[in-house]
């Protein structure tokens, strides 16, 4: 048994490496599966990287094809997407591949072997203080800066000490100053092992949303987000406010009745002063329900506001009476002619065919480069779009494609803003990835660069 240990270290150690890279940036491409014509495949981790440790195929020439959503290599004679190479114990080789994305795909964030390829293979990696706990998956985050730090909820995470054993609410935190390429993540629980960061006895399940920290009347900075409780059937069985403990777990501090639908933070938190007054506008993905900027208000359902269509005065307007108005809804005033094309606000067309664009979950954020605010979203489930506008809450305009992650899922995509570089003209965003089928990936979170700059987005910029 020591024997075929030390052999088969042997091996790991004399490995082969492939590195796949953004022809463009010259960055290692994640999530890029390599196939030879055996059968057998590999995908690259994080800084691009795969380990061939296969003995047999050292020192032999053998096919690779290249396969990635949102990426080509260059077809050969016969029609395949790949390249002849041999296979050197210890050497290297290096593919490069076009990007048809406008967005560049980044790093996962979450889960086990985040840079399993490089460390094979002896290679430097970028962050070497990112700590994640040893979850198979991890997904659907939830960030705010609270109190120096940025604080990541993950709505779904899995153990890896037996199938389906999912935690409902972990957190890790990073640091502000972290540079995008080296985002050092440190498991964030009271204990070694992950836990739910909101623990309910007897409760099948906990969903969170609305993340944000809010001043109190003393200025202190208070972490607050909406939480439901889902019986065995995912019925709620109550929903309220849970605000972060010093012990670093979250409290339920307000039980909310179920009148209360939208009075509730939910949604990416976006941060708005309009005639001095701050206020906390949620995107889900367009702003429409809005509350003061204090923790005394986001507490209190009588202080938020909804946009809606006020039929009196044939215009948009925020009150307190009627929950907000749903896109669904102005598609039918548009077509009764209630509602005219110029008075949508949220109307997002395709900005080259001029179809309308679906889009189910993204966030709005301020863009100093572009002086607008910008949405990014998602749609059709694999594919995420970019918009913007001269208000938060609309109108908005055409719309272009940024990613297409052809199929799987990417949802719940949200900007971080922390991340932001050259006043904006960077920016960067994230989603859960899952129907990929691809080892390490499925079920984790995985990060995209956009550059506001780049010409092909200028038919959602003209106005």
């Amino acid at each position: 048994m020591l024997a075929c240990t030390l052999q088969a270290a042997v091996a790991w150690a004399a490995g082969w490496g492939v590195q796949v890279v953004d022809e463009t940036s010259g960055r290692g491409i994640p999530m890029v599966v390599l196939s030879a014509n055996n059968g057998a495949t590999w995908v690259t981790d994080n800084a691009g990287w795969a380990c061939v440790d296969e003995p047999d195929l050292q020192g032999q020439p053998i096919y690779l094809t290249a396969v990635s959503p949102g990426y080509v290599y260059p077809k050969d004679s016969a029609g395949f997407s790949g390249t002849e190479v041999k296979v050197e114990a210890g050497g290297t080789v290096v593919l490069k591949m076009m990007r048809t994305d406008l967005a560049e795909r980044m790093a996962r964030l979450t889960g086990t072997g985040l840079y399993r390829d490089s460390k094979a293979l002896g290679k430097d990696i970028a962050i070497a203080a990112h700590t994640p706990p040893p979850l198979a998956r991890q997904s659907n985050a939830l960030t705010e800066l609270h109190r120096g730090e940025v604080c990541w909820l993950w709505q779904e995470a899995e153990q890896m000490t037996h199938p389906g054993q999912r935690l409902a609410v972990t957190g890790t935190k990073s640091r502000l100053a972290s540079p995008p390429s080296a985002l050092a993540m440190e498991q964030w629980s009271p204990t070694p092992a992950p836990q739910t960061l909101l623990p309910v006895p007897g409760a099948p399940w906990v969903v969170v949303d609305g993340l944000v920290s809010v001043p109190d009347a003393d200025g202190n900075a208070r972490l607050v987000a909406h939480y439901i409780i889902q019986g065995k059937d995912t019925a709620k069985v109550e929903h309220g406010l849970a605000e972060l403990n010093e012990e670093g777990l979250f409290d339920r501090i307000v039980v909310l009745g179920d009148e209360y639908q939208w009075q509730l933070p939910a949604g990416g938190a976006v941060k708005v002063k309009e005639h001095e007054q701050e206020w906390l506008y949620f995107a889900r993905p367009f702003c429409t329900v809005r509350v003061p900027a204090t923790f005394e208000a986001i507490r209190t359902p009588s202080f938020y506001q909804a946009l809606t269509w006020d039929a009196d005065a044939k215009d948009y307007r925020w009150q307190t009476e009627r929950g907000p108005m749903e896109p669904s809804n102005e598609v039918e005033l548009l077509a009764g002619g209630m509602v005219s094309a110029n008075q949508a606000r949220f109307r997002l067309l395709e900005a080259v065919s001029g179809t309308a664009v679906p889009v189910a979950t993204g966030s709005v954020q301020w863009n100093e480069f572009r002086q607008r605010w910008v949405m990014i979203a998602s749609a059709a489930l694999d594919e995420v779009w970019y918009a913007e506008s001269v208000k938060p809450e609309g109108p908005w305009g055409k719309a272009v494609r940024i990613v297409t992650l052809a199929g799987m899922d990417y949802r719940k995509v949200c900007q971080r803003p922390f991340l932001t570089e050259e006043k904006g003209r960077v920016i960067y965003f994230d989603g859960a990835v899952s129907g990929s089928g691809l080892p390490r990936y499925e079920g984790c979170q995985l990060m995209y660069r956009l550059d506001l700059s780049d010409a092909r987005l200028g038919a959602a910029q003209r106005w």
